[in-house]
């Protein structure tokens, strides 16, 4: 589910126009973006103050599901992980659900 409130984007993906794009036409609020070179480790001090000035601002911190894997576990559950999904429709759904 799309959260109401603002959220601030923190990405290290080759087309973050993309990404914002995406969850905005679907009501996403995109206060700030904190876009980082493809790939990039996010820095520990560096997240732990954004998380911070993120919830004294009342917004939530998002990031992709590629962005997630390279968080530190006790910063991950505190950010909004942006997923997308594939929906195909009546028979495609029956054979994908097989291939899982």
């Amino acid at each position: 589910a799309i959260p109401k409130g603002p959220v601030w984007i923190w990405t290290a993906i080759g087309d973050p126009v993309d990404l914002v794009q995406f969850y905005a036409r679907r009501g996403l609020r995109a206060e700030r973006l904190i876009l980082k070179p493809d790939h990039e480790a996010p820095n520990l001090a560096e997240l732990t103050t954004l998380l911070e000035d993120a919830r004294v601002a009342g917004a939530r911190v998002a990031i992709t599901e590629k962005d997630a894997v390279k968080f530190p576990a006790e910063l991950r559950h505190r950010c909004l992980i942006l997923r997308r999904s594939l929906r195909m429709g009546g028979s495609m759904n029956a054979i994908f659900e097989r291939l899982q």
